[in-house]
């Protein structure tokens, strides 16, 4: 692969590109490439660039082929796919917990500093993410086993507590249940 890509990198097109990218073009057009090469060149520009990359596509299947195709032509850096359903109401009624451990996990990379390539639909641009500063602020890290105060944990993390034969401590997505005579959650 490093031969096919250092071939794509003396030609002529990928110079432009590269230069345009290097300089801040706010807009560039590349036609006709497509499968294999396309990501051959986005491989080529990557190796070059040093630094995150954000592809967009139109759609969550097109975003998951174009992941797969990155990995298997870049196995040495990371490629991440960002999924986001194109409808707000289908992702609410029916977001799997899937997605969003991968969204929540891109965006940890990001915020840690990785170099990973992102593919993402659309959809995605149009959502609303924190600044890297507030999501490093806002993350709880618990341990299995730890224990920790039920009520210092709720005070300090805006959870609200909800009495309903057990105690469940909720927040939009995310719910956790405690023993009923305990007061601290394990």
């Amino acid at each position: 692969m490093k031969n096919i890509q250092s071939f794509i990198k003396q030609s002529d097109d990928f110079q432009s590109i590269f230069n345009g990218l290097k300089e801040g073009l706010k807009e560039q057009l590349l036609a006709g490439l497509s499968g294999s090469v396309r990501s051959l060149f986005t491989a080529a520009i990557s190796d070059e660039l040093k630094r995150p990359m954000f592809i967009v596509t139109h759609n969550l299947y097109q975003a998951q082929k174009v992941t797969d195709d990155l990995a298997s032509v870049m196995p040495d850096r990371s490629v991440l796919l960002y999924p986001v359903n194109e409808l707000i109401a289908s992702e609410i009624a029916v977001a799997s917990p899937e997605l969003r451990a991968q969204r929540l996990d891109v965006l940890n990379r990001l915020a840690n500093g990785e170099n990973p390539i992102i593919v993402t639909p659309a959809a995605a641009v149009r959502r609303m993410l924190p600044p890297v500063e507030l999501w490093k602020e806002s993350q709880i890290h618990l341990k299995i086993g730890e224990e920790i105060d039920l009520e210092a944990f709720q005070k300090n993390s805006s959870y609200k507590l909800v009495m309903t034969g057990r105690r469940w401590l909720q927040r939009p997505e995310i719910l956790v249940c405690a023993e009923e005579s305990s007061t601290s959650m394990r």
